[in-house]
């Protein structure tokens, strides 16, 4: 997404932004026309993110009942936008990821596999960051070496996808 993006985001249903992306979520549904222009990916990504928001069950306290399943009904008409601009990814549209690759983007990232892991997404995302400069170098060597290690995959990916047998470093 854009950097100036001030779109619906959605991050789990224990976010605690779901309340604030619910209140940007409500002209979007209130707007919403099955039949207009989604070729913006923006716009595609923004109602994605809304259906996954609704389909957890959240819902704003100023909603009464009937408005909540007006809305549940509504983003299940998402589906079919979102399935043409996504449809054609699948599971072939990928190398699959090694296990070892998998787990350490997880113990950088955060903590679901590794109680140890340096959880660097949730602590910059949510500002619990050291205001200690030597700390803050080190994540940010760390998210320096992730980068190269997603480059390369990235490389690996469009090898592939070319019809390179050889990948290139």
């Amino acid at each position: 997404m854009r950097p100036e993006y001030d779109g619906v985001k959605f991050y789990s249903k224990e976010d605690f932004g779901s309340a604030w992306a619910l209140q940007k979520a409500e002209p979007t549904l209130a707007s919403f026309n099955a039949d207009g222009d989604y070729n913006d990916i923006n716009k595609v990504l923004e109602l994605y993110n809304i259906q996954q928001l609704i389909e957890t069950g959240a819902a704003l306290t100023s909603w009464t009942d009937e408005i909540h399943k007006r809305y549940c009904a509504l983003v299940k008409q998402f589906e079919p936008i979102l399935g043409r601009r996504f449809g054609k990814i699948d599971n072939s549209s990928f190398v699959e990821t090694q296990e070892p690759e998998a787990d350490y983007l997880d113990y950088i990232l955060n903590k679901s596999k590794f109680s140890d892991g340096l959880d660097l997404r949730n602590k910059y995302i949510h500002s619990t960051y050291s205001t200690n400069e030597a700390e803050q170098q080190t994540d940010y060597i760390q998210l320096l070496k992730l980068m190269v290690l997603i480059i390369t995959k990235m490389n690996d990916e469009f090898c592939i996808w070319k019809g390179n047998k050889e990948v290139t470093p």
